[in-house]
């Protein structure tokens, strides 16, 4: 025991004895300790917004986030999770962006739905378009009889009049 106390004895001594090793020993650890800080300090918010992603009670913390009812949103969050006040002043505001964002995509992929479902036409690609009725298609065959051609057509294009 006294050669391992001898030892440390004598490694601290040579290290304490350059003042600049010693201070940038000192700095590096805690320039590490601040980027850490500053990285990964909201990580830990995030996750506790994904575990409140996942739980149950998810559309009720969203209704009280959105309608402003931050008691109600504030003891739904301390059920799940153990945190400090402005830990939870944290996750609100992550939460209610983190919906926002969703509700924003939802809204875009709605849109872009609608217009991949809406037929184009083929010649200008316009979408206004007009369904080519039942009662014009027999009207057609009736005054030309098998040269018709509308009873094969299904659209009308109003831009350039192209029928298919």
């Amino acid at each position: 025991m006294k050669a391992v106390m001898y030892l440390v004895k004598r490694n601290i001594l040579i290290f304490m004895r350059d003042r600049g090793t010693v201070c940038s020993s000192v700095m590096s650890m805690l320039i590490t300790l601040g980027l850490m800080i500053l990285f990964l300090g909201n990580m830990n918010i995030e996750d506790i917004v994904n575990v409140l992603l996942n739980s149950p009670e998810k559309k009720l913390l969203f209704l009280y986030i959105y309608q402003n009812k931050t008691d109600e949103a504030i003891s739904i969050i301390k059920e799940h999770v153990d945190c400090t006040d402005n830990d939870i002043d944290k996750i609100i505001a992550l939460f209610y962006q983190k919906y926002n964002t969703l509700a924003h995509n939802s809204h875009n992929n709605a849109i872009a739905q609608d217009l991949l479902n809406k037929p184009k036409c083929p010649t200008c690609s316009s979408t206004n378009l007009k369904k080519i009725s039942t009662t014009s298609k027999v009207v057609n065959t009736a005054m030309f009889g098998l040269f018709g051609t509308k009873r094969f057509k299904q659209f009308h294009c109003n831009n350039c009049g192209y029928e298919w």
